[in-house]
């Protein structure tokens, strides 16, 4: 895998509801602020909230060539989500690791 990216800053924790959604979108939203160029990865397959907490839910991708774009929000910052493949915010995901494991690896091999 070839992974054009300067840095990377991973939110992460064992545990749900501690705020990790909350932490990655506004430690985004701060590096896109002062002129970094931000991608802001949801892989939270279960409960993917950045869109909602982005106010861009509903919207969808798009793919050019091969590539998956991810959704702008600003000059700055994009995104992708789990959430823009759903066809609705109510939608459950029931997947065991392999396929959790495949969905992983498309964001990361075929997300512009």
């Amino acid at each position: 895998m070839d992974i054009d990216v300067e840095n990377i800053i991973l939110v992460l924790s064992g545990k749900g509801g501690v705020g990790k959604t909350t932490v990655a979108v506004n430690l985004a939203m701060e590096l896109a602020s002062q002129g970094y160029r931000t991608g802001l990865l949801d892989l939270d397959i279960h409960g993917p909230n950045v869109a909602k907490m982005l106010g861009i839910e509903g919207k969808s991708l798009q793919v050019l060539g091969k590539r998956i774009q991810p959704f702008p929000i600003s000059g700055d910052l994009s995104v992708i989500s789990m959430a823009f493949l759903l066809p609705d915010r109510d939608t459950l995901v029931i997947w065991r690791g392999p396929m959790k494991m495949t969905a992983i690896c498309q964001f990361l091999e075929e997300v512009d």
